[in-house]
């Protein structure tokens, strides 16, 4: 786990120098502008711990023509202290009256934005201005990409950039992509996660933002599919944000077995909507075989299993009734 993160370290700061000239060089040429060029939606459950970390690196030294960043917040408990903590870094800041769910708070965010381009994203993504400066300069130099993002990493120096959505069977990306590349290439893909998401606003407003019915997980296979038919995806293969998965919100017995129920409960959804009712099988199917991995042996393990089972055979009863998270 050591050498894994010193490695994401050195890649990072090698890619990072080629990302600063770039994107330093399209600031000079960008000066004079006044329009907003990308809003920045956060979207919060619970993440009082990790937001001030993201909002300074994203927040500080701007080198696009200007931003703006608007935090959600879909806890109610820590209200008055993420209220505090946005007006501090000077962002814009929307309380949920409920737990809207990922993709119905994203809506609500991009509804007050006022950028040409849009990012969603997690509050325990780490990713430089200056990386998402070039992933503005490639999408405005290839007018055919409508979405854009960066390959992600976490803590132990691993690379992902998953390469299709759910139920394609076939990715314009010929590879799976574990490592960075130059800072101007783009992968085509089939799929962009919505942990880090930029996206046209004129399209994705088209498109009607994020299907509310997918309450948490799979609204960006969902996302992408829709996308899809409008343009190209793609990866800023030389552009990478630091990513450790699940620690925006704290942990729990009772969030993680809800997690794994709207996994497959959204999993069939997603599937069902773009392929017809009998896509519902290969849920089914991973839900049946998770019962013999070796996870079984935890109790943990056990839980999600379950969970995941009840999520993908509540969906084929009552597919639009999302198992709400509380406050």
């Amino acid at each position: 786990m050591i050498w894994g993160r010193l490695r994401l370290r050195v890649a990072t700061k090698l890619n990072y120098a080629s990302i600063q000239k770039s994107a330093a060089a399209n600031y000079i040429s960008s000066k004079g502008k006044t329009s907003t060029t990308c809003s920045i939606v956060i979207v919060c459950f619970h993440s009082l711990a990790e937001l001030p970390d993201c909002l300074r690196m994203v927040s500080q030294g701007p080198l696009g023509a200007s931003w703006d960043v608007i935090v959600v917040n879909n806890s109610q408990s820590d209200a008055a202290q993420m209220s505090i903590e946005c007006a501090a870094k000077h962002v814009d800041y929307i309380q949920s009256s409920t737990n809207l769910g990922y993709g119905a708070a994203c809506n609500l965010g991009a509804a007050q934005a006022r950028g040409r381009y849009v990012l969603f994203m997690n509050p325990d993504v780490r990713i430089t201005q200056a990386s998402l400066q070039l992933m503005v300069d490639l999408c405005d130099t290839n007018s055919e990409l409508v979405a854009i993002g960066p390959l992600q990493g976490d803590a132990r120096g691993r690379v992902r950039g998953k390469r299709r959505s759910v139920g394609q069977l076939w990715s314009p990306a010929k590879k799976t992509l574990r490592r960075l590349s130059s800072s101007t290439q783009l992968e085509p893909t089939g799929f962009l996660g919505g942990g880090v998401l930029m996206v046209r606003k004129d399209v994705f407003d088209g498109i009607g933002g994020f299907d509310e019915n997918v309450f948490l997980f799979h609204e960006d296979d969902d996302l992408c599919l829709r996308l899809a038919k409008r343009g190209h995806l793609a990866y800023a293969a030389g552009v990478l944000a630091v990513h450790d998965a699940g620690t925006s919100s704290p942990s729990s017995a009772t969030l993680t077995k809800t997690k794994a129920w709207h996994l497959g409960n959204s999993k069939v959804y997603v599937a069902c909507k773009h392929y017809g009712k009998w896509a519902a099988f290969g849920p089914m199917v991973e839900a049946v075989l998770k019962f013999a991995n070796p996870a079984m042996l935890t109790r943990r393990g056990r839980m999600k299993a379950w969970a995941f089972l009840a999520g993908v055979w509540s969906a084929q009863i009552e597919p639009t009734a999302p198992l709400k998270v509380d406050k």
